[in-house]
């Protein structure tokens, strides 16, 4: 079953989110913990959860919330958008997509993200992801109709890996 979550199922399932990132991610407790406090944050930023289950267990999820320019990673990637484009206009922002490992390649991350795009209102979707060593996660994405927006792109600091900017648009 997959379906968009309410608040409260949101508050009563992100515990559980955490786990699943720390697992998918091998990310250690602060980084999970991270998690939580990122949702909780993007409460005010009309967030948008989808959740997978299977037999009433939580297997993945898929999260966002509006593309909005005081966001971190709107500020991080703004001088990097093509001109011409409001942005920050009728955007999603992609934060995250996992799925327990046991159930990948099963088709949950691909429902997962097309619940996603049929309940959002949005007209654009924008996420990142790592640009090397990641080309089954990029050809997930191009498989789902995203396009490389920027490529490659850099982060402003230095501190992450140079990445890649797809853009979906409906």
């Amino acid at each position: 079953m997959f379906k968009m979550l309410t608040l409260d199922e949101i508050e009563k399932y992100k515990g559980e989110m955490a786990k699943i990132y720390k697992e998918v991610f091998k990310s250690d407790d602060f980084s999970a913990n991270f998690l939580i406090t990122r949702i909780d944050d993007s409460l005010k930023n009309n967030i948008k959860i989808v959740g997978a289950f299977e037999n009433e267990k939580l297997i993945g999820f898929v999260y966002g919330f509006d593309f909005l320019k005081e966001n971190w990673w709107a500020m991080q990637v703004d001088s990097q958008l093509p001109k011409g484009i409001d942005w920050y206009k009728n955007t999603f922002e992609l934060n995250e997509l996992a799925v327990l490992e046991n159930y990948q390649g099963k088709g949950y991350g691909k429902k997962l993200m097309k619940c996603l795009i049929e309940n959002l209102g949005n007209d654009k979707i924008l996420l990142s992801t790592k640009k090397f060593n990641n080309d089954k996660i990029i050809n997930f994405y191009h498989k789902l109709g995203f396009e490389d927006l920027v490529n490659p792109f850099e982060y402003p600091n230095g501190d992450y890996e140079t990445s890649i900017i797809l853009c979906f648009k409906k």
